[in-house]
């Protein structure tokens, strides 16, 4: 079997976080005032190199079936596992950019989202 079922809901699932990322990244640009069609070219040249990383694991689980390697390593899983970890980060950080208060600061700290020291007073007020 080429790829699983359980390959495509992954793939399913990755391109959903790419598209919140997206809308995300594109109400936080209008929110701020920030609409810029150059950094819109450059965001979806980055999402059409992240899928060809994904095609580039699909062909190297592929392949590894008929080039006895010695090895086989899920490397479709583990690229669909990275990117879907980026874009829920990167989509957490644009719903930051547009509505602040609906994160929690551990996880604004974690991203490393914490810039004024207002937000660094409420995070040790919230202990």
């Amino acid at each position: 079997m080429i790829l699983t079922k359980t390959d495509g809901i992954i793939f399913g699932i990755v391109c959903c976080l790419m598209a919140v990322d997206f809308l995300s990244g594109t109400m936080a640009a209008i929110g701020q005032h920030n609409w810029k069609s150059k950094i819109m070219r450059e965001g979806l040249l980055h999402k059409c190199s992240l899928l060809l990383c994904i095609a580039l694991g699909a062909v190297l689980n592929v392949g590894q079936q008929y080039l006895e390697m010695g090895i086989s390593v899920p490397a479709y899983q583990f690229i669909c596992g990275y990117i879907a970890v980026m874009e829920a980060g990167s989509a957490v950080e644009n719903i930051c950019k547009t509505t602040p208060k609906l994160v929690p600061q551990k996880i604004k700290a974690v991203l490393g989202l914490l810039k004024s020291e207002e937000d660094n007073n409420e995070r040790t007020e919230g202990h």
